[in-house]
């Protein structure tokens, strides 16, 4: 696994959220579910692809805001560059077309 030391600060930025939020899914009790169906589901299917190492690619998350057009692209290149270092894996949505999850690769 490359050294997280070597990245920019951006690259660094999204992958430590990534990371903190996969540490967060991985951490959830399944047990203690809300009574909604629609959002339990939800949340089991996003701890199920936690588990796996996959994470739904949210920027406003991991920024912290909606990112404008401009800080956006910037994200997209910071993900390639995190791709090229062997971090992350980008993973095609239904359509086959977009990135809709990371692969986060991680050592066992």
């Amino acid at each position: 696994m490359p050294d997280a030391a070597d990245l920019d600060p951006l690259a660094a930025r999204l992958l430590a959220a990534a990371l903190r939020r996969l540490a967060e899914l991985v951490e959830v009790d399944l047990h203690k579910l809300p009574t909604d169906r629609a959002a339990a589901a939800e949340i089991r299917r996003e701890v199920g692809d936690a588990r796996r190492n996959v994470l739904a690619l949210d920027l406003d998350r991991w920024l912290g805001h909606a990112p404008d057009s401009a800080e956006r692209k910037r994200c997209h290149r910071a993900l390639g560059r995190l791709e090229t270092a062997g971090w992350v894996k980008p993973l095609a949505g239904p359509s086959g077309r977009r990135t809709t999850h990371l692969l986060i690769e991680v050592e066992s």
